[in-house]
């Protein structure tokens, strides 16, 4: 009965294990900050990940824009991808959105990018990405930049 257990508590061990290796199989960044005296908030976000049962490679991008006004803003978002593997790399054009978002209310966008890797040769590999924000006041003119959230995972193909 006690190897019974012993065997028992050591499955379950590996068990735990090998599911929490796949609790840190993505990196993530996020930015957050307030311009224009205080009264538009914007948050930029950044995931990239890898799923080594599809051999997929992705990155998910996301903004966020408060504005408690006065008068409307306009955020711009750019979105840029790239993965790398052993002998090989794929960057596809930037994407870009913009949104006017009036006074005391909020808007958002996202994307994201997809990289199939099945077939690639085997070995070391990584994707980054970035998400970038700008906002220009509009009765004023004004175009500030937010901070530039940015993420790197490594993975072997």
């Amino acid at each position: 009965m006690k190897r019974f257990f012993v065997f028992t508590l050591t499955l379950l061990f590996a068990a735990v294990c090998l599911f929490l290796t796949d609790l840190h199989a993505f990196d993530s960044d996020w930015k957050f900050d307030t311009k224009f005296d205080g009264t538009v908030y914007g948050e930029t976000n950044v995931v990239v990940w890898f799923d080594a049962s599809s051999k997929t490679a992705s990155s998910s991008h996301s903004v966020y824009v408060w504005n408690d006004g006065p008068g409307a803003v306009k955020f711009y978002a750019t979105y840029t991808a790239q993965v790398f593997w052993n002998g090989g790399s794929a960057t596809p054009p930037s994407r870009e959105e913009s949104d006017i978002v009036e006074a005391n209310s909020s808007g958002s966008d996202s994307d994201g990018f997809s990289f199939l890797l099945r077939n690639k040769k085997a070995g070391n590999a990584h994707i980054s990405a970035t998400t970038a924000l700008e906002v220009r006041h509009i009765p004023t003119n004004v175009k500030l930049p937010w901070r530039t959230a940015r993420a790197i995972h490594y993975f072997d193909l």
